[in-house]
């Protein structure tokens, strides 16, 4: 029997409030009589400062500085070179990743693969270390970064790859030590792939016979690829904002990650704000995270707003279209989400909506060690949840009355733990 524990209603009025946090007014109204009661974010930017605080420009640039002066980190350089070929970049993560290892938990591997290139097939390797995590029902959280890179006017040249990805893979390996410092709810799965240039191919491998093999639970994949410029070709600068795309349809299972993820980073104050698209990739472009999701994983790709194509595929793309604080505010920005993935309650089971008598109720299961509950809608013809809504521990359903229902696509609920941390949203249930 379903316990009425409070009304959630939306005003028109009130709903400028969320527009810095959450990048959108709210589309639905309600009574003027009633109050709007948003959740509270008091104090949450200071959540995982300690956390965030530990990632290091320094040190992703260091990371940023040895890959690129591989020469080249195309997938035909050679594996064997001394100071050339892609075959330094892999011992670097590599040593990196073991590095990490000695002073925790993870467990790092390589994984070999074989991809055609110009007619031959060619060994290819992708690098793996994997944090367990206390919760075997938690799933695992995968974040990845392709390390290969491409000269397209010579194959056989220096292919430097700054941007496109050794920031990528910079940020992956100094997440990977910061997050190792303990084990998390969650296992967390840092991979480094090869072949991505060529078709995806380290990342179809990883897919197809590393996650089986190891029977991943894959709960959400990450993917950073090109996050450490913050200048356009024409000189234009963004060093605020960071873009997130996901496999549309807008209900999809990555595009409901892709809501989460921006929700987290809008309450918990992530140094760059997240702007959500309404695609896959840019338009004729491709990035690893396509591999997860063609297969039915949630998968999403951070990539900065500001990019120049002029200088990606060529000897230009050098450590000089790097930005090191854009690129430190990026990785602090993927390991807060991260966190929140990680760290958070599961989500509760058998949410559902359903309307009667002019009202619209969500139900969900209880949680346990939940001390109140999070409520997210999600308007029609937005991408996000525009607002965020709390109620009592005691609570297994929300009611609202006197709304707009046709502007109303979902909702879905999280438990929030004693620390105030938000856990995993559960999917979301649909109106429209």
């Amino acid at each position: 029997m379903k316990r009425a524990l409070g009304q959630i209603v939306f005003a028109l009025l009130m709903a400028g409030q969320f527009a810095g946090l959450f990048g959108a007014q709210s589309m639905v109204s309600a009574s003027p009589a009633l109050t709007l009661v948003p959740l509270n974010s008091a104090n949450s930017t200071a959540a995982f400062s300690e956390w965030v605080n530990q990632i290091d420009s320094v040190r992703l640039m260091e990371h940023v500085s040895a890959l690129t002066h591989c020469g080249s980190r195309h997938v035909s350089s050679g594996n064997e070179g001394a100071d050339w070929g892609i075959g330094v970049a892999r011992r670097y993560i590599h040593g990196q990743f073991s590095a990490m290892a000695q002073s925790s938990a993870a467990v790092v591997e390589t994984q070999e693969f074989f991809a055609p290139w110009s007619g031959v097939q060619s060994a290819l390797y992708n690098e793996i270390a994997t944090l367990p995590g206390t919760d075997p029902t938690a799933g695992a959280i995968v974040i990845g970064a392709h390390y290969d890179s491409l000269n397209l006017q010579n194959q056989n040249g220096s292919a430097p790859g700054a941007n496109d990805n050794a920031s990528g893979v910079a940020a992956v390996l100094e997440l990977a030590r910061v997050l190792s410092a303990r084990p998390h709810r969650a296992t967390l799965v840092f991979v480094a792939f090869s072949g991505e240039e060529i078709g995806r191919e380290g990342s179809i491998a990883f897919v197809r016979d590393y996650v089986p093999a190891h029977t991943l639970d894959i709960r959400a994949m990450i993917n950073l690829d090109v996050i450490g410029g913050s200048v356009s070709e024409q000189g234009a600068v963004n060093d605020t904002e960071i873009r997130l795309f996901s496999a549309a349809e807008d209900n999809s299972a990555s595009r409901q990650l892709a809501r989460s993820l921006q929700a987290y980073s809008g309450f918990y104050g992530a140094e760059l704000r997240v702007l959500m698209q309404d695609r896959l990739d840019r338009v004729g472009r491709y990035g690893d995270h396509q591999s997860f999701s063609d297969a039915g994983y949630p998968a999403v790709r951070f990539i900065s707003v500001m990019e120049n194509p002029w200088h990606q595929h060529t000897v230009m793309d050098t450590m000089d279209d790097i930005d090191p604080a854009y690129l430190q505010r990026a990785a602090r920005t993927v390991l807060t989400v991260t966190l929140a993935l990680a760290d958070g309650l599961p989500s509760p089971l058998e949410a559902t909506i359903a309307q009667a008598d002019g009202s619209t109720s969500l139900t969900w299961q209880p949680v346990a060690d939940a001390q109140s509950y999070v409520i997210a809608i999600h308007p029609a013809g937005s991408l996000t949840y525009d607002a965020l809504y709390e109620v009592s521990a005691d609570a297994l359903s929300a009611t609202w009355t006197a709304l707009e229902l046709s502007n109303v696509a979902g909702a879905a609920v999280a438990a929030r733990d004693a620390a105030g941390q938000i856990g995993l949203f559960s999917p979301e249930q649909r109106l429209t």
